[in-house]
């Protein structure tokens, strides 16, 4: 589940250029994601993908049950 949020994060950096969490202090990592500087930009697909991404680890789905929900979300 750490690769799924990791994912997200990598996605979030793609849209965004920057890491999500660039000026945090790595050991304080916030439990929510900053929102995209642009969120218009953005099919509500891939946000709702960046929400299952960084849910939390209890609710958040495996690769595997991604690759399943993604049929369902897009």
């Amino acid at each position: 589940k750490v690769d799924v949020w990791s994912l997200g994060a990598t996605c979030w950096e793609m849209a965004e250029t920057d890491p999500p969490f660039m000026d945090e202090d790595p050991r304080r990592v916030p439990d929510v994601w900053p929102p995209l500087s642009q969120p218009e930009k953005y099919s509500q697909s891939f946000h709702d993908f960046l929400s299952l991404c960084s849910s939390s680890p209890s609710s958040r789905p495996s690769a595997n049950d991604l690759l399943t929900v993604r049929e369902i979300v897009y």
